[in-house]
């Protein structure tokens, strides 16, 4: 499930496949801006649709790791996408996130009555989200910097949700990380702070989107798994994300102003 990655030669470098044509020009265009920004590793060149990166070394993080220093640097990884990776006019239609919230709820629930006004996944600027934002697609390196990975390929592929809100990346962040109210609330304030963008409104219907996708996504992919080592680990993640929609923590308090 996902893109074929080599480590190259003595170890030092990883190429992963990108694409060809316009669509590995504009994955390699953000790679390098996120290598400029200090949040990706340093580019090497790009042949026969896969790109070459420096190996990084590092530890990759969990969510005990979070600290008031990796909520500052994830939203200013937010609002540096937001700011460089605006989707082009060319970019395909995006995908319509109410309906499949809707569809996901139905189908696991039964119901989507629960569910939060879903409004706001419309009418905001587009941008590419890097769509994994987990604990382990950040590194920490010998001298403690963090660092992002796979942070150039995913936000205009084939799966949700395409072309969307940042809120699609700071909703991610608040799953993904385990996020209480306070932590989450500091981040979006952070964001706000370095981009303008107030996404607290936006917030709840997001969480709610990010998680019903990611619940049936890792529901049928343990089932195309089943009988592998994959299967249990798919599992697990589709419970947790379920648990994110049962107890509702996509909470109206984080659209309060601060």
């Amino acid at each position: 499930m996902e893109r074929r990655k080599f480590l190259f030669g003595d170890g030092c470098e990883l190429l992963r496949f990108e694409g060809h044509g316009k669509y590995g020009e504009a994955s390699f265009g953000r790679a390098q801006r996120l290598a400029d920004a200090g949040f990706g590793a340093k580019l090497l060149g790009r042949a026969s649709g896969f790109t070459r990166y420096e190996w990084l070394q590092g530890t990759p993080l969990r969510v005990d790791d979070l600290d008031q220093l990796l909520v500052e640097r994830i939203a200013q990884y937010c609002a540096l996408r937001a700011a460089e990776f605006a989707a082009d006019s060319d970019s395909r239609d995006a995908v319509d996130l109410a309906t499949m919230t809707r569809v996901n709820l139905l189908e696991e629930f039964g119901s989507e009555e629960s569910a939060p006004d879903l409004s706001a996944l419309h009418g905001q600027k587009k941008v590419i989200t890097d769509s994994r934002m987990a604990p382990h697609a950040w590194l920490r390196d010998a001298e403690g910097k963090i660092l992002k990975t796979n942070g150039s390929v995913h936000g205009d592929d084939h799966f949700f949700p395409g072309p969307c809100d940042v809120a699609w990346d700071l909703a991610g962040a608040i799953v993904e990380w385990e996020m209480g109210e306070c932590v989450a609330n500091h981040l979006l304030g952070r964001f706000l702070q370095l981009s303008g963008d107030d996404a607290r409104p936006r917030i709840p219907a997001f969480v709610t989107a990010y998680a019903a996708f990611r619940m049936g996504y890792c529901k049928m992919a343990a089932e195309a798994m089943r009988g592998t080592g994959e299967e249990p680990l798919l599992r697990r993640d589709y419970l947790r994300y379920r648990e994110v929609l049962v107890h509702s923590r996509a909470v109206p308090e984080l659209a309060k102003a601060a």
